[in-house]
């Protein structure tokens, strides 16, 4: 189940300023007559935003300075309010738990600087609170916990859950269809037939059930990663229930240490990087590792 978007739109506003162009432009005796503008990807219920943007461009707050991104505020909140498609602002869609989380993300044309919340809780305003990481803040992303509190010290909210009976009733549907679909990959049980909770399917643990060495498991781990990513810089330590322990890495030589037993001292062992000189035959495909 996708988390909900607070704002799935983006739109792209230009005025008479162009956001860099200086306030005596405006006495320019040639006006582009198709300023000011507004473009928004999608349609359907979202051209309320469209609307709610191009009026704030039609009728800006007096001495602003930032008219366009001003109009990108108020029409991604005409959605936050009005829920658009569902999708968006409080009651949209719910997180695997069932609770509506909002995401949305600002940019200042002029600058290029970006401001934005993910995964924000009990806050409805999620695009202000992004506009207010972009001017109060050096960061540029803010999530969950966190951002909320970020809101609540920015004087927003906060508010119960932003979930309804609605969105919660589409969760346990969900829950209730073995949670299909989802994004979990490389776990078990099977996510593409059951709900979680969900475990790691690590590799060098199977390739010891398999009878592998801890030595001939990290290799083969090591070697799954290198044909996704070649350049890698890794390293992995594999010890089986007989305290039996090898390791594998790659792109450095690679160490670790070990006591135990009867053991005097600490002994270190330097595992140097495997080759990337497999042909490939034979291996999982990347989309199996």
């Amino acid at each position: 189940m996708a988390p909900s978007r607070a704002q799935v739109l983006t739109p792209l506003i230009l005025t008479h300023l162009l956001l860099a162009l200086p306030l005596p432009t405006l006495a320019n005796p040639n006006p582009n007559p198709n300023l000011p503008f507004v473009i928004n990807t999608w349609s359907g219920p979202f051209t309320a935003a469209t609307d709610a943007a191009f009026d704030s461009l039609l009728h800006p707050a007096p001495n602003s300075s930032t008219p366009a991104l001003d109009a990108l505020v108020h029409g991604c909140a005409a959605c936050e309010r009005a829920g658009c498609d569902g999708t968006v602002g409080a009651g949209g869609s719910p997180d695997e738990a069932c609770e509506t989380t909002l995401d949305a993300m600002v940019m200042d044309g002029t600058t290029m600087n970006s401001g934005a919340v993910a995964g924000l809780r009990r806050i409805r305003d999620a695009v202000a609170v992004a506009r207010a990481v972009l001017e109060h803040t050096r960061h540029s992303l803010l999530v969950g916990d966190l951002a909320t509190a970020f809101a609540v010290a920015m004087g927003f909210g906060p508010e119960g859950d932003l979930g309804t009976a609605e969105s919660r009733a589409r969760c346990e549907t969900w829950r209730a269809g073995g949670c299909q679909g989802n994004y979990w990959v490389g776990v078990e049980p099977d996510p593409g037939r059951f709900c979680g909770p969900y475990r790691p399917v690590v590799v060098a643990v199977e390739n010891l059930r398999r009878g592998m060495t801890p030595t001939e498991a990290a290799e083969d781990a090591v070697r799954r990663i290198l044909r996704k990513y070649p350049k890698i810089s890794s390293g992995i330590v594999v010890v089986n229930n007989k305290g039996e322990h090898g390791g594998a890495g790659s792109g450095w030589t690679f160490s670790y240490s070990f006591r135990g037993g009867t053991m005097a001292a600490t002994k270190v062992v330097n595992i140097p990087p495997l080759e990337d000189d497999l042909d490939h035959d034979g291996y999982d495909s990347p989309s199996e590792i």
